[in-house]
């Protein structure tokens, strides 16, 4: 008895849910990258976006340094005479850092949750400054247009 054989063409929905996700995660990542070059100059920066800029500093760029410093601390410190197993174990130790910085995170989250605090409120501390910065330009942007004497 011959079993029947079935084509399915294109993708189903959570295949392509998944499939999304890839380009967003680039793209976030690709901002993250982008911004972290101009994180490290927030005192430069006019106010009060200097401000804003040096929030994310702390939230973003302290912990990938701290996990940078991690991987230069091991390659620095050769602890075998083999490169190779040194450099597995700077890639082991980057894990562990970026791990208990999650797991830190976690806890963090899990404790300000157990004190009543909503993701929105933790969302908003993130995001805050951001919407900020971007309606103090936008109405600076109108203000100087509406005020423009050309």
């Amino acid at each position: 008895m011959a079993q029947p054989i079935y084509i399915v063409r294109g993708f189903s929905n959570t295949e392509a849910g998944h499939i999304s996700l890839i380009p967003a995660v680039a793209a976030l990542w690709l901002g993250i990258y982008w911004l972290y070059k101009y994180f490290n100059y927030w005192p430069s920066i006019s106010e009060p976006y200097n401000f804003i800029t040096e929030s994310y500093y702390y939230l973003i760029v302290i912990p990938i340094d701290f996990c940078i410093a991690v991987w230069a601390h091991i390659v620095q410190y050769e602890l075998t005479i083999y490169p190779n197993v040194n450099l597995i174990t700077s890639i082991l130790g980057i894990i562990t850092c970026a791990l208990l910085i999650n797991k830190a995170l976690k806890f963090s989250f899990f404790l300000l949750t157990q004190l009543g605090v909503r993701f929105s409120h933790i969302a908003l501390v993130f995001f805050g400054p951001a919407f900020f910065g971007i309606f103090w330009y936008l109405g600076g942007f109108v203000l100087a247009w509406l005020f423009a004497t050309h």
